[in-house]
């Protein structure tokens, strides 16, 4: 047993602290340990109501409850140590009124929360969100949201009654409850609230729904639309190591920064975008988790030109975006005519397309004669179709291809060659499918009665 655990003792089949004579006596205890030497009465501003008042907080929340990357300590939610701290050179609680009950209670929940898997949301670097609603009743839209990995089904579910029209009857209907979370940090052995929202219950689930629609990606072969956590989408602007991120090489602070992003309803950091940006060039990785956050920063813009669908615009103009679709198709060029080839156009040429797309496409779309003509020999039905839709795209922005694009431009390009990435996959699905369909089924081999 170590001086900071928490100890419950029972007499017979009673625990003591549960005896309305115990909390009389404690509440006692408190007082006369936490009053101060003279014992001050006043207006309580918690409860508004004149009371006598605490001298120092009466609990610090727990070791290691919120987690930072120093070394983990004792946190006090108000502590003024020096006169040269507080106003007029009062120390502790002289200029922050709060009586016993109050500031009891407050701790308590506060440590509580602090403790609770389902109201709190620790970042993996340093900090903690807490939140909670003013009633009971739990809300699974909300515990989704803090989920580390939420069902697709349950966010289409919360998009889809966010966007349905409220009828007469549920327009009448006032939801009084209210949604408040509480963003906390550690400076050496003082709590720093780093963030309060204080919102209705509705307001928080249209922003959160928000958030889910201004990110979700169609899966070219699943055909649906994928929705990523939290966390993935902070660690996605970290380094990649073969086969997943790099546990801790996440940027510090971001996923605390989106957060903040997506229960307000507002943009994500501006650094976001510089970050991603950098990791794809180092890396040369375009997946999931990455083209949602470049979607999310781009639907998320002050210019409509930026906003993006979650699958390929056939009918979209934008030269960056119709660079990036190029760029894909040249890709599946070389792919079709050279299966088993180790270095890839990506491998050799994205960073560069990416920046400069204007000599870099011109210079593989000479390149590919050499690709077509060996299709054209092994496989002419797929050289055609991959010419016809490389010209189509290559004639929209021929004459004006740009040289350099911006960092939002930048963007739009990555997106236009994922979605293009993804219309193929959906194809090549389709096909196996058609495929499949077309094999008669007593050609089916007969199922294994062990393994059946």
């Amino acid at each position: 047993m170590e001086a900071k655990d928490t100890v419950a003792l029972m007499v017979g089949t009673s625990w003591l602290h549960d005896l309305g004579s115990v909390q009389r006596l404690w509440a006692q205890e408190v007082r006369s340990r936490k009053g101060g030497a003279t014992e001050r009465t006043g207006l309580c501003l918690v409860c508004g109501e004149r009371r006598p008042l605490l001298a120092t907080i009466p609990e610090p929340v727990k070791k290691g409850a919120v987690p930072t990357s120093g070394g983990s300590n004792e946190g006090q939610l108000i502590s003024i140590n020096a006169a040269a701290q507080g106003r007029q050179g009062h120390t502790q609680l002289v200029n922050t009124p709060v009586c016993h009950q109050c500031g009891g209670r407050a701790m308590a929940v506060l440590n509580h929360l602090l403790a609770s898997d389902r109201h709190r949301r620790r970042f993996r670097d340093d900090g903690v969100l807490l939140w909670w609603t003013r009633q009971t009743a739990p809300d699974s839209a909300l515990a989704m949201f803090f989920d580390d990995q939420p069902e697709a089904a349950d966010v289409q579910h919360l998009i889809d009654s966010m966007d349905k029209p409220a009828g007469p009857a549920a327009a009448e209907r006032v939801d009084s409850d209210a949604f408040y979370g509480l963003s906390l940090g550690l400076n050496n052995a003082r709590l720093v609230v780093r963030d309060w929202i204080d919102v209705p219950v509705q307001e928080a689930k249209k922003n959160i729904a928000a958030w889910y629609s201004d990110h979700g990606v169609r899966d070219g072969w699943t055909g649906q639309t994928r929705y990523v956590p939290l966390w993935l989408l902070a660690l996605s602007c970290g380094r990649w190591q073969g086969e997943r991120y790099a546990p801790d090489s996440a940027p510090r602070g971001l996923e605390a920064e989106l957060l903040h992003s997506a229960l307000h309803g507002m943009r994500p950091p501006d650094r976001a975008l510089a970050l991603l940006l950098q990791r794809v060039h180092a890396d040369r990785r375009v997946d999931v988790p990455r083209l949602a956050l470049l979607r999310l920063l781009l639907n998320r813009s002050p210019d409509p030109q930026d906003h993006l669908m979650p699958q390929l615009d056939k009918d979209s103009t934008d030269p960056a975006y119709v660079c990036g679709r190029i760029f894909a198709v040249l890709e599946s060029v070389q792919e079709t005519a050279l299966p088993d080839i180790n270095t890839t156009l990506r491998d050799k040429y994205f960073s560069t397309a990416v920046s400069a797309p204007s000599l870099t496409l011109r210079r593989l779309f000479a390149d590919s004669t050499a690709h077509f003509k060996r299709l054209n020999r092994d496989k002419p039905g797929a050289g055609r179709a991959l010419e016809s839709r490389l010209l189509e795209l290559y004639n929209k922005v021929s004459d004006d291809l740009p040289g350099h694009l911006s960092d939002v431009q930048q963007g739009r390009f990555i997106i236009g060659y994922a979605h293009q990435r993804h219309e193929d996959l959906a194809q090549k699905r389709a096909a196996a499918d058609r495929k499949k369909a077309a094999v008669p089924a007593q050609a089916a081999p007969a199922p294994d009665p062990v393994s059946a």
